[in-house]
């Protein structure tokens, strides 16, 4: 019985499972770099955030992960688009209104990325490179400069810019849904976790050896 009551204990402090929302929502700014996206864990099928150029948020980076295939798509008041990378910040997809839609959407292989909203005035800085539009097709080779028309050879993301110049006070709020939600993300428990756990154990262990 005093068993029982431990483990009853250690349950419903830590609990069996970790659950998530199926919506979850930008924290603050999720940031235009690598260092400053937003996680996401698992089970999310859909994210709600918002752009607003007047505070030089031209960009919103979310790192996320699929364990099967998965089509993404934006809907908002403003023109979107969607550029995707890897955990490095090299671009693997993008879109702009694709297929005449006002609706972005990237189709993708299971793996870990890096989703990237921006509008049709944001700059997207690659390497040093800025690049300032989109074609309405998906692939790597969407986005496009004057001098460049392939992402290849260029560096990781490392920003993003105001290609209206301030003359456009763009801001408004959008959402990004999943076909499949994301997958879970493993936490390492913290020291002071482990050690709780540590005693609920040794306690477990004290009392089979009761007589």
């Amino acid at each position: 019985m005093e068993i029982t009551k431990y483990v009853a204990m250690i349950l419903a402090i830590f609990g069996t499972s970790v659950t998530h929302a199926a919506l979850i929502v930008e924290v603050g700014d999720a940031g235009d770099t690598i260092g400053a996206a937003q996680s996401v864990g698992g089970g999310v099928d859909s994210i709600s955030g918002a752009l607003d150029f007047s505070a030089e948020d031209y960009l919103d980076l979310f790192a996320v992960s699929f364990s099967s295939s998965v089509t993404a798509t934006v809907s908002s008041i403003l023109d979107t688009e969607f550029l995707v990378t890897d955990t490095a910040g090299f671009v693997v997809a993008s879109d702009d209104d694709s297929g005449g839609s006002s609706q972005p959407s990237v189709d993708l292989a299971a793996g870990s990325y890096l989703f990237g909203v921006g509008t049709d005035f944001t700059g997207y800085l690659l390497g040093g490179v800025e690049l300032i539009a989109f074609n309405d097709n998906q692939g790597r080779d969407n986005i496009t400069n004057l001098f460049f028309s392939d992402t290849a050879g260029l560096g990781p993301l490392t920003g993003s810019s105001d290609l209206s110049f301030g003359f456009f006070d763009l801001s408004g709020t959008y959402t990004i849904q999943f076909s499949s939600p994301t997958s879970p993300q493993i936490t390492v428990p913290a020291p002071a976790t482990l050690g709780l756990i540590g005693v609920g154990l040794i306690g477990l262990r004290r009392l089979r050896h009761q007589p």
